[in-house]
């Protein structure tokens, strides 16, 4: 390592504000990005044998595997013909050591249940996941892995579950006595006599998705600096951050904004456009 190289570290350790500063005040970044390029995104399909349905997605260096599980519960009263989607976002001191082992933190929380109301019956339809109205119904569990953090969890963990419900394949797992074969969910029937599920002869029913969804992640430092998909140290430095999320035929379908920052109406302009560039490119994965 060069001696420049050495000390453009040390500053960057001690003084990491100003060491992002001198880049901003460029219109650049430390890893050479103007403020509204995304990292590069690339996606593996298929790639956990033992899950129904997987993906992994790597956005920069951010790592992030989704598999999916599927098992037969009780639905619940209120909704006696839906079955369930629960997504778990695990972030874990093997990706950063900006997390604590034990119970899920903050941020994976917050993640997980913006997921689950993101994916409603607008977009996921639970009624497709009907056994028996009232007695069974499919639960698909989606445990989204962060294998190495670098920011902008949001975006990757619904492209990797998008894609691992999309590219679910045949396979078999054990349930009692009874195998079933998923994500494309096998044919079975309920035995009123036994309470039991059984699978039947014929071909199952493929979970589908009325519209798929593209987020886009930005994040406000300063108040002035808009950046988009934050790698981890743009995020320790914001104060803002803003999440939008579009769907198939251009609509907003979610926006959330996090922190005490003000976003202008030409910086929400931007946003925008910048989320329907990044739409085209996510839709050509």
């Amino acid at each position: 390592m060069s001696t420049d190289l050495f000390k453009a570290k040390i500053f960057q350790k001690i003084h990491p504000q100003e060491f992002h500063r001198r880049f901003f005040s460029k219109k650049l970044r430390t890893d050479g990005r103007e403020f509204n390029d995304f990292r590069t995104t690339k996606v593996t399909q298929d790639g956990i044998q033992v899950a129904d349905g997987s993906s992994t997605v790597r956005l920069g260096k951010t790592t992030i595997v989704c598999g999916i599980r599927a098992e037969v519960c009780e639905p619940k009263l209120q909704t006696p013909g839906k079955g369930y989607l629960v997504p778990n976002v695990k972030l874990t001191p093997m990706c950063s050591n900006k997390f604590a082992p034990g119970p899920p933190g903050l941020l994976s929380q917050v993640v997980s249940d913006h997921i689950y109301r993101l994916f409603d019956e607008s977009v996921f339809p639970l009624d497709q996941l009907l056994i028996e109205k009232g007695t069974a119904v499919w639960c698909l569990y989606a445990d989204i892995v962060c294998l190495n953090y670098d920011g902008n969890i949001f975006d990757a963990s619904i492209i990797a579950l998008m894609l691992a419900l999309k590219n679910g394949k045949y396979n078999t797992f054990k349930l009692d006595i009874i195998y079933y074969k998923l994500v494309v969910l096998p044919k079975v029937c309920f035995d009123e006599t036994s309470g039991s599920v059984n699978r039947v002869k014929g071909e199952g029913s493929k979970v589908t998705l009325t519209t798929e969804l593209f987020p886009s992640t930005f994040c406000l430092v300063e108040g002035s600096y808009l950046l988009t998909d934050p790698s981890m140290d743009e995020e320790d430095l914001a104060d803002t951050f803003f999440f939008i999320v579009m769907d198939s035929s251009d609509n907003i379908v979610n926006m959330w904004k996090r922190g005490a920052g003000h976003i202008t109406p030409d910086q929400t302009d931007i946003i925008y456009e910048t989320a329907k560039k990044r739409k085209l490119q996510l839709e050509k994965l």
